[in-house]
């Protein structure tokens, strides 16, 4: 798979882009004649180079699956947890800040309410991860949550460029909200199995920047630039940095358990649709219907009813004697509409009526003869 590529330009890139990030307040003189500003320019050039590398792996990548089973991650459920402490404290400490400092924003006042309630998210998130329970088709709205919050702090980080200057704007911020948005919008599609052609592929392509700018920006933020006034202004970045690796351990475990197309296939193929009910097959997941035993039945019988008794017919069994075939027919027939009688019985019948009726036909005449005398 074309995909996995991806990894040989991220192992090469990630080193970079930290290199150009630290040493902004490693080296403040600048290094090969490059003053901050322009390292910075180069730290996010690495982000996007990573980001076209991937994207041309994964597009050009026609075997990977398009669906994904979620697996056993320790890492990445322990992490989820951690993540949803510093959610849960960081949407505190803003409506701390908000009725000490009385000042409201409606933006800042949404972000918070999601900060709270995607701390619950990642709990789900990890427990999952580590349970590996099969319900993320049934919390698919849920898990989309993340990139919703991740969208109201990618305007809120915008909307505070407005107020200072270009050189001051912390546009690395931004880019980290980007791919971070992006990513859990795909993860969403692909936890809840939406039949989508390049979701999981998008994951991936998504997913290798976001960890190139999320892990050298979290460290650099934490360890250089750390805010010793109000200490929970350093949740946000503690949280990207916890980010960076949440999606590297995913990266991980996507690519180790991803399958093959035709893999994929075949498992759907030789497994017997009448034996499944919406049932998990493993690394794919198909709703089937299971078939009635009676319609896929290929011999149908139609159980024949012997108690006829005061029907319109009798019934009779086929024998190879002929003798007792012609018994049966003779048999009584009181209280049925039709008698049955062989060829003998019916000749004998059709002359004796012959007869009853010419002698009735001469009674007849006998009888006019008389009146018309009389009349005479």
């Amino acid at each position: 798979m074309k995909s996995k590529l991806s990894w040989i330009p991220f192992i090469l890139l990630l080193p970079a882009a930290f290199f150009l990030k630290l040493s902004q307040s490693l080296m403040p003189e600048g290094i090969f004649g490059l003053n901050a500003l322009q390292q910075e320019y180069l730290y996010l050039g690495c982000v996007a180079l990573m980001f076209l590398l991937a994207l041309l792996f994964c597009l050009l990548d026609r075997k990977i699956a398009p669906y994904y089973v979620l697996h056993r991650n320790i890492a990445a459920g322990l992490i989820a947890l951690v993540s949803a402490l510093l959610l849960a404290a960081d949407g505190a400490g803003f409506w701390i800040r908000t009725f000490s400092a009385g000042e409201k924003s409606t933006l800042a006042i949404i972000g918070a309410i999601l900060s709270l309630i995607n701390a619950i998210v990642f709990v789900l998130l990890g427990l999952g991860h580590m349970s590996r329970r099969d319900e993320e088709r049934k919390l698919s709205l849920v898990y989309a949550l993340p990139a919703v919050m991740f969208a109201v702090r990618l305007i809120l980080s915008f909307v505070s460029f407005t107020t200072v200057s270009i050189r001051l704007a912390d546009v690395a911020k931004l880019v980290c909200y980007v791919f971070v948005l992006m990513f859990f919008f795909y993860y969403a599609v692909v936890l809840s199995q939406t039949k989508t052609k390049n979701a999981l592929k998008m994951c991936l392509a998504f997913g290798f920047p976001a960890v190139t700018a999320l892990l050298p920006y979290g460290i650099y933020r934490l360890f250089f630039a750390f805010d010793t006034q109000v200490i929970l202004n350093n949740l946000e970045p503690a949280e990207l940095l916890l980010l960076g690796f949440y999606i590297l351990s995913l990266l991980i475990e996507i690519t180790a358990f991803a399958v093959k197309r035709e893999n994929q296939e075949a498992i759907v193929d030789t497994v017997n649709p009448a034996e499944l009910s919406d049932k998990k097959v493993e690394d794919f997941f198909a709703n089937i219907i299971a078939e009635d035993k009676s319609d896929s039945s290929e011999e149908t019988e139609i159980p024949a009813n012997t108690d006829t008794e005061g029907f319109l017919y009798q019934e009779t069994k086929n024998t190879q004697d002929d003798t007792e075939s012609e018994k049966m027919m003779q048999s009584e027939v009181d209280g049925y509409l039709t008698e049955v009688y062989d060829e003998e019985t019916m000749k004998n019948e059709d002359e004796s009526s012959q007869k009853t009726y010419e002698s009735q036909m001469d009674d007849i005449d006998k009888l006019i003869l008389e009146i018309t005398e009389k009349s005479e």
